[in-house]
């Protein structure tokens, strides 16, 4: 049997069945690629596809087709150094999952801000030598110099509503709550709470080690909410954070 809609997300998109006006079914996705797509999940129809990141490679979603029309020069060859691609394949948004407020109807989206310059190389299988058939001529933080953001996304009109830049690149999870608060952490060793409508910082707590983990919320056996994040970096995170840091697990009482 044949799929009636098929889009292939790796590990950077962060779908979710939404309820907006714009129809009744729709799912919207964040993907590495720098693009927020709003699907119909009935039919697969792009119904929104707009850039959420800085996006060089491509121009725009044909919304009929769902393929991207690739900017002139964008198109890498053997033998050719295409400089400034954006994003770089670490994507505009990673694996951390993405939150959806029903109360806001907003996503809120942990990014990566970096861009590349690429040259495909023919691979030639050595054992034991690496075996990647590229030239990598570095990674490099994008427009505006940070390497991170966390932004609030609209998903029926394809903009963001506002953005926190980062200094890092953003690899924690996110909690959105009906007390309109959103929870995230940094790779600068930030546990931050915030606004759900307008993004203020409303809490911003220094933590021995990065955030990778994603907030959870649950009540004690006082019938007080609890706020509970995993802090510790591996080799990949601890690559922008200046090394690993051993993992725990804080949770904090909420008043």
């Amino acid at each position: 049997d044949k799929l009636p809609i098929h889009y292939a997300c790796q590990n950077g998109a962060s779908p979710s069945v939404i309820n907006v006006l714009l129809t009744t079914y729709p799912e919207s996705i964040n993907v590495k690629n720098g693009f927020g797509y709003t699907l119909d999940a009935r039919t697969g129809e792009v119904l929104v596809a707009e850039k959420f990141g800085a996006v060089t490679w491509a121009d725009h979603v044909d919304r009929v087709t769902g393929i991207p029309a690739v900017n002139p020069g964008m198109w890498t060859h053997e033998g050719v150094l295409t400089r400034d691609i954006c994003p770089s394949p670490l994507g505009a948004k990673n694996y951390v999952p993405a939150a959806y407020s029903p109360k806001t109807q907003l996503f809120y989206v942990p990014a990566i801000n970096f861009c590349w310059d690429f040259e495909p190389l023919r691979a030639i299988y050595i054992p034991g030598a690496p075996f990647g058939g590229i030239h990598n001529a570095g990674f490099r933080p994008g427009p505006g110099g940070n390497m991170g953001e966390f932004f609030a996304w609209d998903a029926v009109n394809g903009v963001k509503k506002w953005s926190i830049k980062e200094p890092l690149a953003v690899y924690s999870g996110v909690l959105a709550t009906e007390g309109n608060v959103v929870f995230y952490g940094t790779l600068d060793r930030k546990f931050k709470a915030v606004n759900a409508e307008t993004g203020a910082v409303l809490l911003e707590k220094s933590m021995p080690c990065g955030v990778t983990g994603n907030p959870i919320t649950f009540l004690g056996s006082d019938g007080k909410q609890r706020v509970a994040v995993y802090t510790g970096l591996g080799w990949l995170a601890g690559g922008f954070a200046g090394g690993t840091c051993t993992g725990a697990v804080h949770v904090f009482k909420l008043p």
